[in-house]
Order: structure tokens, then sequence, then C-alpha cells
């Protein structure tokens, strides 16, 4: 083999083992290290672990740094090996190959090989050319220098292979004479065979050659006493009769047969013999890597294997196994996809990263990557964002719509590959999953439904927040779940046989079982321990106290890389490892070769292994856990600027890794954070992950407040920034107190497209008005200023309009309606799809005003058009819960059920947490008003947690479950009664509603004195979607407290409303028939008649309801 231009390097064992270059011997250093090379061709080119070549060669008494001194040996052979290696290129002699060495010279470097082709190619010439094959087989012969591996010979692990290679030999003689015997002309075998059966009297091969010699020889009598002579030695020595095949020689000498004479075939051709026509190679099958077996999984593998199978049949599958760090999850994961993948599946690997420093979204972008690689999609441009690192970023339109386009083409591109094969996905390490990998996999899920797929997540037991939703989402799914327990004594046997490289007799074998709880993880770092020599009941009790003992044995430059591999993260790139491991300045050959070499010690200590060419993977995440947890803060923070330093070099590209590792690398790296961080957040923008936006635009805040305190437009626009990615991820609340910060520190004289940018940040139609943040007198100015300075018909100037409606909306402004009459008309005019979307969703709040709600309907059916037309997925729930209110106004409950459905529906597949919650009230609603209170409570309280998980305010949420429970309350004696001391602590959000509320609650509670004497009427000269219920309440009040004006106030009010049901317009909440009230209501000031009309009208709408509470109220409304 040439390496490096310094020549073809040879082995020789058949003798002394040596090596030489063209000719001249090599140093290949003392006995301990030579046994390296010796040990190695022992294993014909095959991996021999590190830890077995330390028992091997030590004999097992290893010292403490065994394993250092090993790789010392193997750099200085190495150096001799292959001098003219250049720096930092892999070894092509003595190989590292996880975990452990291997020697790979040409085969006809080796003299075993040598011989072996030799002694093949004089079989294959012995019938038609013996004198050929008689001078292979001397070729063969004449390598032997001695006994093979003639100083190793007793050495356990060389004692098999030196006496096979005897063996061998022998039987080379025993061939070479036999063709002599056959082709007359050349030496006299017969000396050569008499000296052998001399030196080995007990070999029949060599007396039947002997004997057949001498007949043919024309010396009969001899013939006959060799013979004798070896039956009288195999019978004194052995107790044993000759071989039959001896036994016929003699008979046929005795016979003198003809077939002992030499056969008469052609003379061989003069010259070479013609070469056999070439058979072309088959090509080799890729090497595919070998997967572990999962060891006592049998069981779980067999329900995969079903769930597998009636997803072949064409069901979507989903699959959950939980398990203990180490537990043998990912094993069981990559053995079912071998498996799989050997019967004709597609198979999707979605591997979580356990380290920070990802970009979101990158398990999925990895695995799709992989399988676009075999499988293209049909469309790539519509996966660009997951595909490529360099997708440029959307612009216009709906970035939530975009989201859905994005993952709606994945969807597309799985189900055309399930339709072709059957798919498996397989997740791991599903707790560590980022929002955007979750929310994909969920958004799949629907899609993929009636599609050969099974999905199979791992996850660990314990149970983050973010973890129990996706588990709960997939519950619904009716996963199959398995739970991998430890494992079983005989199960663990069974590991200790599968990977032990030493023998391990029962008492280690039982420790083993007793301290790794079958943990198959713990069983492997035992094991290691046992073949390094350790005894295992001398390390303390955990798997990080093994682990550790482990690292503690390791030569120290080793460790030092191991704990900068650990802050680099659990998958590293290994020339981004080096560099940062390099001196300062690059150091020179010397010190990059040292690196190499300690970070093949720790590839051939198993600690770290490597998945693929320049990668490389801590072999478990507790191994990393332990090496980053036992560095002290300011260790970390010192190697986390290393690896910042060299990410700016070497992979600049890899934006999350580098705010990552900036942000930690401390204080002087604020600069380098700020910018990073804002790299990071815009690429998570454009992979639509919002909430992994919004963390990186903080942290870019954050740096920059450090970086450069001055900058306070820089900061604005960042803080502006984290709002509208806040806003985008559903936590409006949070989203306007940044946008509140970002106005704080905005300096007065930036341009007006900056304010702008700024103020509407936070600009999302939410559908509801949030009644908790006060209008802040500078926010409106700063508006008011903008729109001015903005030209006519621009779009900021439209949502600007529209903003500033809904801001002054609390305050009940005439602006407020002025604005959005102004928005609406602008927005029609300026031609922007999305300004003019904003526009009508802001107007809806002035079009609910009152009973007629022409111009509401209007507005949602225009909305509607537009939103579908642009695919704008957010305006078109928001216009779906506009018809919502529309057709629950009139109860028209058939059309307001499939309003409701398509706002659902649209808000699961956007990912508009919020409008869900507020499409899940209906649901409630809708029980309310067929009197299934239960169900109508449950309803409530499902979306009162999603409204809260949405990120909306606490004390509005709580509110509006309150005042619907109060709703509950009035119609039926089965509903949980409301609080008044809880209705109370809402009167400062909102004095005018829930005043008047807390007064029914104290009332209905018989506190009547006391409703009077704390809850005066408050005047709402304010007419919205809330005057009827605000009325309904009044009139209640006033009827139980004998309020004249209350009631006068309410019966005026609620006249115009009188067909309908209280509430309802809401979409929320329903408090029963509005014309029951006023039948009483009118009964009380003492018109009959009137009450009588009201009561007819009250009977009708409960009967069309249904509601038995509410129809027995219309029928006793004048009783």
């Amino acid at each position: 083999m040439d390496t490096a231009g310094a020549g073809t390097v040879g082995f020789r064992v058949l003798g002394e083992v040596t090596a030489v270059r063209d000719g001249v011997a090599l140093d290949l250093g003392g006995r301990r290290q030579r046994s390296v090379v010796a040990r190695l061709l022992v294993a014909g080119g095959h991996v021999v672990p590190a830890e077995l070549l330390v028992a091997d060669l030590w004999r097992g008494a290893s010292p403490a740094d065994a394993l250092g001194t090993l790789q010392a040996h193997v750099s200085h052979l190495r150096r001799v090996l292959e001098p003219g290696r250049a720096p930092r290129t892999p070894a092509r002699l003595l190989v590292t190959v996880p975990p452990g060495y291997a020697l790979r010279p040409a085969d006809d470097a080796v003299d075993v090989l040598l011989a072996l082709r030799l002694l093949d190619e004089g079989d294959r010439l012995a019938a038609t050319d013996p004198a050929a094959a008689r001078q292979r087989y001397t070729d063969a012969i004449d390598l032997w220098r001695g006994p093979a591996y003639a100083e190793y010979a007793d050495e356990p692990w060389a004692a098999p292979e030196a006496a096979r290679l005897d063996e061998l030999r022998l039987t080379a003689v025993e061939r070479r004479a036999a063709v002599a015997l056959d082709a007359p002309g050349g030496r006299d075998p017969l000396p050569q065979l008499r000296a052998h059966v001399a030196e080995h009297p007990l070999r029949e091969e060599g007396w039947r050659l002997l004997a057949l010699g001498l007949y043919r020889a024309g010396r009969q009598g001899e013939a006959l006493g060799a013979l004798r002579e070896v039956r009288a030695r195999l019978a004194d020595e052995l107790g044993v009769d000759p071989g039959p095949e001896l036994r016929a020689l003699e008979e046929a000498v005795l016979a003198q047969a003809p077939s002992l004479l030499p056969a008469r075939g052609p003379a061989p051709a003069v010259g070479r013999p013609a070469p056999e026509p070439a058979v072309p190679a088959t090509p080799a099958a890729p090497v595919m890597p070998e997967v572990p077996r999962p060891v006592g999984r049998e069981a779980e593998l067999a329900a995969l294997r079903a769930a597998a199978d009636r997803a072949a049949a064409g069901s979507l599958e989903v699959a959950l196994l939980a398990g203990e760090a180490g537990s043998g999850k990912t094993t069981v994961l990559d053995h079912l996809r071998a498996e799989h993948a050997a019967r004709g599946w597609t198979t999707l690997a979605v591997s979580c990263p356990e380290t920070d420093g990802a970009p979101p979204g990158w398990p999925w972008a990895a695995a799709l990557r992989a399988l676009a690689a075999t499988t293209p999609p049909a469309d790539p441009a519509a996966l660009a964002a997951l595909l490529t690192d360099d997708a440029p970023p959307e612009t216009g339109g709906d970035p939530l719509g975009n989201r859905f386009r994005l993952h709606r083409a994945v969807a597309g591109w799985l189900a055309a590959v399930a339709a072709r094969t059957p798919l498996l996905v397989t997740v791991d390490d599903l707790h560590r999953a980022d929002r955007e990998t979750t929310a994909l996999l969920l958004d799949l899920l629907p899609a993929l439904a009636g599609c050969r797929v099974l999905l199979v997540a791992g996850h660990r037991p314990e149970e983050s927040a973010g973890l129990a939703d996706v588990l709960a989402a997939l519950a619904r799914r009716s996963p199959v779940g398995l739970r991998l327990r430890g494992l079983d004594p005989a199960a663990v046997d069974a590991l200790v046989e599968d990977w032990a490289l030493t023998p391990v007799d029962g008492r280690t074998r039982a420790a083993i079982a007793a301290r790794a709880d079958g943990n198959p993880f713990y069983v492997r770092e035992l094991l290691r321990l046992v073949d390094s020599g350790a005894d295992v009941d001398a390390v303390p009790g955990t798997v990080r106290d093994v682990v550790r003992h482990r690292l503690a044995v390791l030569p120290a430059r080793t460790g030092t890389l191991l704990k900068l591999a650990a802050v680099v993260g659990r998958d590293v790139d290994a020339e981004v490892l080096l560099a940062a491991a390099a001196p300062a300045g690059g150091g020179t050959e010397e010190d990059e070769d040292a690196l190499v070499e300690a970070l093949e010690t720790a590839l051939v200590s198993g600690l770290l292994v490597e998945p693929g060419p320049g990668r490389l993977r801590f072999v478990h995440a507790l191994v990393r856990d332990i090496l980053y947890g036992d560095l002290s803060s300011l260790r970390r923070t010192r190697l986390h600027g290393r690896v910042a330093a060299v990410l700016e070099r070497l992979r600049p590209d890899d934006v999350t890794a580098l705010a990552h590792h900036t942000a930690a690398a401390g204080p002087g790296s604020a600069a380098a954070a700020a910018r990073w961080a804002q790299a990071a957040a815009e690429l998570a923008g454009r992979r639509f992950a919002h909430a992994d936006a919004a963390v990186m635009w903080r942290r870019a805040a954050e740096a920059t407040a450090a970086a450069r305190p001055g900058d306070a437009a820089g900061l604005a626009r960042l803080l502006a920034e984290q709002a509208h990615a806040t806003v985008l991820a559903g936590a409006v609340g949070e989203a306007r107190a940044l946008r509140t910060r970002a106005l704080a520190v905005l300096p007065d004289d930036v341009p007006a497209e900056l304010t702008a940018a700024v103020l509407l940040s936070s600009d999302a139609p939410t559908f509801w008005k949030t009644w908790v943040d006060p209008v802040d007198d500078r926010f409106v100015a700063r508006t008011e200023s903008a729109i001015t300075a903005l030209p006519a018909g621009d779009p900021q100037r439209t949502r600007l309009l529209a903003l500033l409606a809904t801001e002054l909306e609390e305050r009940h402004e005439a602006r407020a309606v002025e604005a959005s009459a102004q928005a609406v008309g602008e927005g029609r005019l300026g031609g922007d799809p999305l300004a003019l979307a904003h526009a009508l969703a802001a107007r809806q709040f002035h079009a609910v005003g009152g009973p007629d709600r022409s111009e509401a309907t209007a507005l949602g059916t225009e909305l509607l058009d537009l939103a579908r037309r642009e695919g704008f997925g957010l305006f078109e729930a928001v216009a779906r819960l506009m018809l919502l209110q529309d057709t629950c106004a009139v109860l028209d409950l058939d059309a307001a059920d499939t309003h409701a459905a398509e706002a659902e529906r649209l808000s699961s597949a956007y990912g508009l947490p919020l409008l869900h919650g507020i499409a899940r009230c209906y649901v409630g609603m809708r029980a309310a008003v067929a009197g299934r209170v239960a169900e109508a409570e449950a309803a409530y309280d499902v979306a009162e947690q999603a409204l809260l998980e949405a990120g909306y305010y606490p004390e509005i949420t709580r509110a509006l479950r309150l005042h619907t429970q109060l709703g509950l309350q009035l119609g039926s004696p089965e509903a949980q009664p409301v609080a008044p001391e809880e209705i109370a602590a809402m009167v400062p959000i909102s004095p005018e509603i829930s005043t008047e509320t807390w007064a029914l609650t104290l009332v209905l509670a018989g506190r009547a004195d006391e409703a009077r004497s704390r809850c005066p009427a408050h005047a709402r000269p304010v007419r919205d979607l809330f005057t009827p219920f605000f009325e309904f309440v009044r009139g209640e009040v006033g009827l139980a407290l004998g309020d004249p004006a209350r009631m006068a106030e309410a019966e005026a009010e609620l006249l115009p409303y009188r067909d309908g049901v209280c509430g309802t317009e809401t979409a929320l909440m329903a408090f029963g028939p509005t014309a029951t009230l006023l039948a009483r209501l009118a009964a009380a000031r003492g018109d009959r008649e009137a009450a009588e009309a009201h009561r007819a009208v009250a009977v009708a709408v409960a009967e069309r309801t249904g509601h038995p509470g509410w129809l027995a109220a219309a029928r006793a409304a004048l009783a």
C-alpha cells in the first residue's frame, strides 16, 4: 500500500512479526508496541475495540493510563508506517474505527495473505499443470521464516491463529509433494517427505504420500515398510489403526494396482496458460451501519410490528414509546427503521437535539432533507423553508397562512410517499422537541389520516408542560402506549453475553445486574469498566458515577477535548471541535496531531461515536450532560466563547448555534450575541416558528441594551420585532406590553415608517376587545402623528387607522368610529389586501352596537371573501367568528354550527390558539341554549383553559367564565352558583358591567340589602355587543331591588332585542329569551297587555331552543 508517497509497507507474521518498506525493515518499537501490530493483524482487518486491545496486551492487568499508553503506541506506529501523511488527514493503514482500531494493508502486503493466494493458485493448477502448481506451493512455503507470530505464539489472542498458520504450512508441504509425484522431472520429493514424517510422525497424509512415492519409484518393499511403520506408531502412541486411505493404499500396493501409477495427461502448453475470461465484478452493496439488536424488548417490538401491519393496511397509526434515559428507546427505534426498510418501507428519522443551538424545526428539516435525497418532492419550492437554509423570507401576505401552506406541503409530500410504500416516521427524544417541531408533527397527523403511515415517538416519562400538551394532542389518536421498563435478569445476562469483550464470571454478572437495575446503557457502561479491568463493586453506585469513573482514566488531553465537545453540544462538528481546541495562533503540526490523537482516544473509548464523516456524537445524552454539568460557570463561559469564535470563521451560516454560544459567552460577547440572535430570529421567522423567533428577538434586545446602551431606536426596533413575533405566537397581552416598552424607548425624531412599525408591532386581529390595558395618551398621540405623516393610501396608514379605532374603542370615543370608517374607506381605495383586512376586522367593533346587524354581516362576508382569495388564514378565521355572532344573534344555530366548525378548523390549522379558544366558547353556549347544563359547564371550562394557554388576559378570561356561569345559573337550579366575591374582584376592570353583575350575584345569594348598599347603578352610555347582556342584568337587579330607574332603562334598551336569546349575539353566553324579562318588567309597571305580548314571544323563543328551564320561566313570567 502506498502511503503519502512513502513507498509500500509490507507486514510479515510467518515468523517474527515485522514490517518493511521497499525491502527495508521498519522499527516498530518494543515488544508491547509491536504487539499492537500483531494483534491487529490477527484480526484480519476487522476492528478490535480499544478495551479488548488493552485487556489482551496487558493480560487483564492494565495500568490506570493504559488507554493513553495504547494511543501513544498507535501514534508512534502511524509515524513509522506513514511518515509522509499530512496533518489532519486520516490514516490509511492503522485506522481508527470506533470503538477501536484496525490495520488495513493491501492484500499482497501481508505475507499470510500472499501465501493463501499462492496456495489457492496451486490448488487450481494441480489438475491441469502440476509443475506450475508445484512452483506455487514452493513459493508459498518459502514465505515461512519460522513459526507464525513467533514471539507472540503463546499469547491467548495469537495462539489460535499461529496454530492455524502452522497447520497451513504442513498442508502446503504435503500438497507440493502430491503434485511432485504426479509430475516427475523436478526435485525428488522423497527426501522432503522423509524429513516431513520424521518431524510429524502422526500425520497420515505424509506417510501416504511417502509410501506412494516409494512404490512409483519401484521400491515396493520400502513402501510396505513405511506403511508398517506408521501402523506401529499409531498403535503405540494413539492406540488406533491407520485410516481408510492408508489401508486402501496398502491393499493396492500388495495387489500392484494400476491405479497407483500417475495419470498420463496431455503435455502442458508452452508458456503461460491463457487467462480465464474476466468476470465483471458485482457492484458492492452499500455498507449500512450496523444497528444494535434490542435485547429484552420482544413484547414492545411485537406491538410495534402489529401497529405497522395495521398502518400498511391503510390507516395512520401512532405509538408512544416512553422510557428513562438509557432504557434503549433509540435502539428500538433504530432497529424498527432498519427492519421495515428491509421490508420495503420508506423510513424517516426525526431526532430532536438534546442541547440548545439548533434552529427551530431542525429535526424535521434534517429528516426531510435526507428524504429528499432519495424521494424528492414534486414541488421543492413549496418546501424551501425546510429543505434549504437560504430560502428568501416570505414578503407580504399572512405569515400564519404561509406557515399553514408549508405544513400542508409537507403533508402532501409524505402522503405521496406513503401512497408508493408504507412510511415509518420515528421521532426520537420528543421531550426535547421545540415548538415548531411539535406544531408540524401535530399538523401532519390529521392530514395523513387514511395514509399508510406509522408514527412512533420516543420520550422520557418525566413530563414538561410542553410535552404534556403534545401527549394530550396525540392521545386523541388512540396511540399504542408502550413503556420500556428495566430489563429482567435474563435479558441483562444476554446483554452481557453480547457486549462483553472478555469473559465475565458469575459474580460480576450478578453485580452488574444488581447495579444496572435493568438499564441497558448502565449495563454497557459497567461492562466497559469490567473490560478495562476495574472492579464493579469498587465504583460508586449511580450511572453518573460510572461515567465519571470512565472519564477519569482517560488521558488528560482527551478529557479536556471531551469537555469542549460537551460545550459544542451532543452532536459535534469535528472540524469545529479541533479548531476550538487548537492553541492560540493555530499551533504546530505536532499540536494538531496530538489533538487528533486525543479525539481518536475519545472515539475508541466509546464515549463518542462517529455517525458520519466529520460528525461526532456523544454515545448518550447522559455523557454530555455529566461533562457539561461538571464544568464551572467560568470555564463554560470561556469555552462557549472559543466555540463561537470558531463558528464565526468556519460556519457563519449556522446562526442559531452562533446565537446560543455568543449568548453563553458572557457580557464581553454582547455585541456579537445581539447580531447573531437577530439572524437566528429572522431564520425562525422564515420557518414560521414565531414563539422561537420571539425568544431570539428578546435575546437580541437584551444584548443590544448591554452592548449599545445609547441605541434607543435600535432597541425599540428589536422590541417591536419581539412583539410582532409574540402576537403571531398568540400571546396578545404579552405582545401589547412589549409594544408599550418599545414606544417608551423610541425617540421622537425617528422616521414615521419606524414609528408606524413599532405601533403596529402587536397588531393582530384578536376579534375581542381587551378592556384591560388603559389607553395610553402618548400612544394615541404618536399614532395620530404617524397617520398625519404618512400619505393617504399607504398601507401602514390604513393599518394605523384601524389600530387607532381598536385602541380608542375602550374609551367609546367618536374618534374610534370615525377612524374605523376611514380605515375601511382608505383600505378599499389603497389596494393592499392585508391593510383592508385589518380595517374590516377593526370596523366590526362599531357595526354591532345595535339590533341592526346588516353592516356587521356585510363586513364579515367581505372579509371572508377577501381572506379566501388572498389565502389569509387568520382573517378567514376572524370572518367566520364575525358571521358566527350574526347567526347566533338570530338563533340560526345550524349556520352557526358551520361557522364555528370552520373557525375551529382554521384556528387549529393555522396555529391560532386564541381564536381557537374563542371558538370553543361557542360549544358551551350551544349546550347552554339547549339546557344541557353539565355539558355546557364542562365546555366552558375547556374554553377557559384554552384561552389561558393561548396567553389571553387571565382577568378577562376569568370574567368571561363567571358570566357564562351566571347565565347557566339564571336558567337552571342545577348550575353551580357564582360567588359574589369573585365578581367583586372584576369591578376595577369594568366598573359598569361588573358592578351590575356583582349586584345580581348578591341578589341570587339572598343578599339583596348588600346589593342595594354596595352596588349603585353606573351609567353605560355606549351601545355595543354587550349592551343587551348588561341591560338584561340591570333589569334583573332592578326587579329584585325594586329599582324603577334600572327597570325602565332595561325595558327601553332591550325592546329592540325582544325576539332573541339575550347574550347569544356574543356567541359566548346565553341568559334566556329577552322577551321573558320584558314581560316581567312590563308586568311590574302594570302594563298587562304588553306583558302578555312579550310572554307569547318568550314562549315561542324558548320552544325553539328546547330549554326546559327557559320554557317554564316564560310561561310563568306573569305568575
